[in-house]
Protein backbone atom coordinates (compact mmCIF):
# COMPACT_ATOMS: atom_id res chain seq x y z
CA UNK A 1 0.00 0.00 0.00
CA UNK A 2 2.88 2.33 0.89
CA UNK A 3 4.12 1.90 -3.28
CA UNK A 4 0.35 2.66 -4.43
CA UNK A 5 -0.66 5.76 -1.84
CA UNK A 6 2.41 6.81 -0.24
CA UNK A 7 5.86 8.31 -1.18
CA UNK A 8 6.98 4.73 -2.35
CA UNK A 9 5.21 4.90 -5.51
CA UNK A 10 7.27 8.35 -6.09
CA UNK A 11 10.27 6.30 -5.39
CA UNK A 12 9.65 3.82 -7.51
CA UNK A 13 8.67 6.22 -10.41
CA UNK A 14 12.35 7.92 -10.23
CA UNK A 15 14.04 4.59 -9.92
CA UNK A 16 12.66 3.97 -13.41
CA UNK A 17 13.19 6.94 -14.84
CA UNK A 18 17.28 6.95 -13.46
CA UNK A 19 17.50 3.21 -14.78
CA UNK A 20 15.00 3.30 -17.67
CA UNK A 21 18.25 5.32 -19.86
CA UNK A 22 20.55 2.14 -19.08
CA UNK A 23 18.34 -0.73 -18.99
CA UNK A 24 17.42 -3.18 -21.69
CA UNK A 25 14.03 -5.17 -20.82
CA UNK A 26 13.22 -8.24 -22.45
CA UNK A 27 11.01 -11.16 -22.07
CA UNK A 28 13.96 -13.28 -20.80
CA UNK A 29 14.58 -11.33 -17.76
CA UNK A 30 12.54 -10.65 -14.55
CA UNK A 31 11.62 -8.68 -11.97
CA UNK A 32 11.24 -10.36 -8.68
CA UNK A 33 8.75 -8.87 -5.45
CA UNK A 34 8.60 -9.68 -2.23
CA UNK A 35 5.78 -9.54 -0.04
CA UNK A 36 5.93 -9.54 3.90
CA UNK A 37 4.20 -12.88 5.83
CA UNK A 38 2.45 -11.29 8.42
CA UNK A 39 1.52 -12.73 11.84
CA UNK A 40 -2.55 -12.60 11.17
CA UNK A 41 -1.98 -15.25 8.03
CA UNK A 42 -3.35 -18.73 8.18
CA UNK A 43 -0.17 -20.53 9.81
CA UNK A 44 -0.22 -22.90 6.68
CA UNK A 45 -0.15 -19.68 4.43
CA UNK A 46 3.14 -21.16 2.27
CA UNK A 47 1.17 -24.64 1.46
CA UNK A 48 -1.78 -22.76 0.26
CA UNK A 49 0.18 -20.62 -1.76
CA UNK A 50 2.05 -23.83 -3.01
CA UNK A 51 -1.52 -24.66 -3.56
CA UNK A 52 -2.80 -21.98 -5.78
CA UNK A 53 0.57 -22.05 -7.94
CA UNK A 54 0.01 -25.52 -8.75
CA UNK A 55 -3.96 -24.89 -9.53
CA UNK A 56 -2.95 -21.74 -11.76
CA UNK A 57 0.28 -21.94 -12.45
CA UNK A 58 -0.45 -22.16 -16.76
CA UNK A 59 -2.52 -18.73 -16.39
CA UNK A 60 0.49 -17.23 -14.35
CA UNK A 61 2.99 -18.63 -16.79
CA UNK A 62 0.91 -16.53 -19.26
CA UNK A 63 0.66 -13.27 -18.06
CA UNK A 64 4.18 -13.56 -16.88
CA UNK A 65 4.98 -12.85 -20.03
CA UNK A 66 8.20 -14.51 -20.18
CA UNK A 67 9.48 -16.12 -23.44
CA UNK A 68 10.50 -19.18 -21.39
CA UNK A 69 8.86 -20.83 -18.88
CA UNK A 70 11.76 -20.90 -16.79
CA UNK A 71 9.81 -20.91 -13.47
CA UNK A 72 9.35 -24.65 -12.42
CA UNK A 73 5.52 -25.84 -10.98
CA UNK A 74 5.35 -26.87 -8.27
CA UNK A 75 3.16 -29.90 -9.66
CA UNK A 76 -0.81 -30.71 -9.17
CA UNK A 77 -1.26 -31.11 -5.31
CA UNK A 78 -3.90 -31.04 -2.73
CA UNK A 79 -3.76 -29.16 0.32
CA UNK A 80 -2.23 -32.38 1.66
CA UNK A 81 0.45 -32.53 -0.61
CA UNK A 82 1.33 -28.57 -0.39
CA UNK A 83 1.29 -29.48 3.42
CA UNK A 84 3.90 -32.09 2.83
CA UNK A 85 6.29 -30.55 0.51
CA UNK A 86 6.00 -27.51 3.03
CA UNK A 87 6.94 -29.59 5.45
CA UNK A 88 10.17 -30.96 2.80
CA UNK A 89 10.83 -27.31 2.43
CA UNK A 90 11.38 -26.65 6.19
CA UNK A 91 13.16 -29.78 6.24
CA UNK A 92 15.66 -28.66 2.93
CA UNK A 93 16.69 -25.37 5.18
CA UNK A 94 13.31 -23.54 3.64
CA UNK A 95 11.23 -21.37 5.78
CA UNK A 96 8.31 -22.77 7.97
CA UNK A 97 5.92 -19.85 8.63
CA UNK A 98 5.85 -18.94 12.33
CA UNK A 99 5.87 -15.34 14.70
CA UNK A 100 10.00 -15.94 15.12
CA UNK A 101 10.81 -16.57 11.78
CA UNK A 102 12.85 -19.84 12.55
CA UNK A 103 11.80 -23.25 11.32
CA UNK A 104 9.65 -25.89 12.90
CA UNK A 105 12.70 -27.34 14.54
CA UNK A 106 13.82 -23.89 15.65
CA UNK A 107 16.71 -23.04 13.71
CA UNK A 108 16.97 -20.38 11.23
CA UNK A 109 16.55 -21.54 8.26
CA UNK A 110 19.74 -21.38 5.32
CA UNK A 111 17.82 -19.99 2.00
CA UNK A 112 17.86 -22.83 -0.53
CA UNK A 113 16.32 -21.65 -3.89
CA UNK A 114 13.68 -23.91 -5.57
CA UNK A 115 13.25 -21.88 -8.49
CA UNK A 116 8.98 -21.76 -8.34
CA UNK A 117 7.22 -19.19 -9.64
CA UNK A 118 6.62 -18.10 -5.96
CA UNK A 119 9.12 -19.04 -3.37
CA UNK A 120 9.32 -18.47 0.23
CA UNK A 121 12.52 -17.33 1.94
CA UNK A 122 13.99 -16.96 4.84
CA UNK A 123 13.32 -13.62 5.41
CA UNK A 124 9.55 -14.35 6.65
CA UNK A 125 8.30 -13.42 2.62
CA UNK A 126 7.27 -14.47 -0.16
CA UNK A 127 9.44 -14.52 -3.77
CA UNK A 128 7.78 -13.96 -6.68
CA UNK A 129 9.82 -14.47 -9.71
CA UNK A 130 7.24 -14.59 -12.57
CA UNK A 131 6.84 -11.51 -14.20
CA UNK A 132 9.31 -10.38 -17.11
CA UNK A 133 11.16 -7.83 -16.20
CA UNK A 134 9.97 -4.14 -16.24
CA UNK A 135 11.33 -0.24 -16.35
CA UNK A 136 7.08 0.79 -15.62
CA UNK A 137 5.82 1.31 -12.33
CA UNK A 138 2.05 0.87 -13.25
CA UNK A 139 3.57 -2.32 -14.54
CA UNK A 140 5.41 -3.03 -11.30
CA UNK A 141 2.28 -1.63 -9.61
CA UNK A 142 0.28 -4.41 -11.07
CA UNK A 143 2.20 -7.85 -10.47
CA UNK A 144 2.61 -6.25 -6.50
CA UNK A 145 -1.85 -6.00 -6.68
CA UNK A 146 -1.51 -10.15 -8.37
CA UNK A 147 0.98 -11.12 -5.52
CA UNK A 148 -0.93 -9.37 -2.58
CA UNK A 149 -4.22 -10.99 -4.30
CA UNK A 150 -2.57 -14.70 -4.13
CA UNK A 151 -1.62 -14.58 -0.29
CA UNK A 152 -5.06 -12.52 0.44
CA UNK A 153 -6.82 -15.06 -1.06
CA UNK A 154 -4.40 -17.78 0.12
CA UNK A 155 -5.55 -16.63 3.43
CA UNK A 156 -9.24 -17.40 3.26
CA UNK A 157 -11.24 -20.63 4.65
CA UNK A 158 -12.19 -21.95 1.30
CA UNK A 159 -10.07 -22.25 -1.78
CA UNK A 160 -11.69 -24.41 -4.21
CA UNK A 161 -14.18 -22.10 -5.36
CA UNK A 162 -11.35 -19.35 -6.40
CA UNK A 163 -10.60 -18.48 -9.80
CA UNK A 164 -8.36 -16.90 -11.59
CA UNK A 165 -10.55 -14.31 -12.14
CA UNK A 166 -10.69 -13.79 -8.76
CA UNK A 167 -6.47 -13.37 -8.02
CA UNK A 168 -6.71 -10.75 -11.21
CA UNK A 169 -9.48 -8.35 -9.93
Amino acid sequence: SSLKWGNGKNQLDNYYKTIQKIAKVSGNNGSHIHISLLDTDRKDIVARVLFLQSIFYEQLQKVAGRKTTWARSPGVMNMEIAREKEEIMCLSGMPAHDKKGVTRGGRRPNYLRSYYMITPTDKNTLEFRGPKGTVKTEEMLAWIELLHNIVKEANRPELFSLSFKDLLK
